[in-house]
């Protein structure tokens, strides 16, 4: 189907074998997403479960869990269509979730192991392509390494661990993207440390406690790294809180309630403070198998997939930019392939 005019292109990873990648182009007025022609890009891995892009826009990354490697694809910025730039890389054993460094030049993914590891990749910025930084993988402590998160100063990354639930903190080098723990490390994060997400001023981070049923605020030490336990922390969330998402502009953040019918939880962010409030309405229904979650660069819209084995959807949102409240959009959800386990937003140029 032909699509709308657009600024921007979204990226949704289908977690099966062979694993493949369905393609929209997201209307700026309407946040509707369309299919663009040659969807879904059949990427012939097993098993994709992460998806991010790189900042300059030109390429994609894929974690395929099913064989431990990493696909690169290129995006056309005319028609948002993509395509293998050789062949994926080998990660370590059980390769689950990645983050992209703010400057573009590498690239971070968790390993599922006991104890958990993380593995560094260096971006050549030209052709996407990754090779292994020097030492890695990297220990990440006890328990099995989840999700990941970058300040947007690009000086420090966390990762998710549990059992026990912690989070580890590292200095990243900015010549050879190294990573070194920061002093403190690991720091105690709840019962089930899960989702995490740092807030774009880079003051703030945020960890979903999954067995808990709350979210975790931290103030992060600008020099160190260091985290401090934000005042009221932890803050009530929903049944199982997992993929967290923060807007633009740092006013709200949003978090997934797996164990539910399918709910996102809303908070205002203090922004002086880190502190959460509820934002009026809050959860919001999404539908059954909520997972994960994206906000569109200009912050007016948010997008949660449904992890529906054969016929995925989409739950697509406006974000009220007064309150931080979620209304669905016309004809959400959308069709998002089967088994949609991760989705992206790619700015069109």
């Amino acid at each position: 189907s032909s699509a709308p005019t657009s600024r921007a292109f979204g990226y949704v990873a289908n977690g099966i074998t062979p694993g493949r990648v369905s393609e929209f182009a997201i209307d700026s007025a309407t946040g509707v997403w369309t299919q663009i022609s040659g969807s879904p890009f059949v990427e012939g891995a097993s098993e994709p479960h992460s998806i991010a892009a790189a900042p300059s826009n030109k390429f994609l990354y894929v974690v395929n869990r099913g064989d431990s490697d990493v696909s690169v694809l290129s995006i056309d910025s005319g028609t948002g269509s993509i395509a293998a730039v050789g062949a994926p890389i080998r990660a370590p054993v059980n390769a689950l979730n990645l983050a992209i460094h703010p400057a573009g030049n590498f690239l971070y993914v968790t390993n599922v192991l006991q104890p958990g590891t993380v593995s560094a990749f260096s971006i050549d910025r030209t052709n996407g392509t990754l090779s292994p930084v020097p030492g890695s993988p990297f220990n990440a402590g006890a328990g099995i390494s989840d999700s990941l998160a970058i300040t947007p100063s690009g000086k420090f990354l966390y990762v998710t661990n549990s059992p026990p639930s912690i989070i580890s903190g590292y200095a990243i080098s900015s010549g050879t993207g190294a990573l070194t723990p920061i002093a403190g490390s690991p720091f105690a994060a709840g019962v089930g440390a899960k989702g995490i997400a740092v807030s774009p001023g880079g003051r703030f981070l945020y960890v979903s406690d999954s067995y808990g049923g709350t979210i975790l605020a931290y103030a992060i030490d600008e020099a160190s790294g260091a985290l401090a336990t934000v005042a009221r922390s932890p803050f009530p969330a929903g049944s199982h809180p997992t993929a967290l998402a923060i807007d633009p502009d740092g006013k709200f953040l949003y978090a997934i309630n797996e164990a539910t019918l399918g709910t996102i939880s809303a908070f205002r962010i203090d922004q002086n403070s880190g502190a959460l409030a509820p934002v009026t309405g809050s959860p919001f229904l999404t539908g059954p198998a909520a997972s994960a979650i994206v906000i569109d660069p200009s912050g007016r819209f948010l997008s949660a997939t449904l992890q529906l084995e054969d016929n995925g959807k989409l739950a697509s949102f406006r974000i009220d930019p007064a309150t931080g409240a979620l209304k669905a959009i016309d004809g959400s959800p959308f069709d998002a392939g089967p088994y949609p386990t991760a989705v992206t937003i790619v700015q069109s140029k």
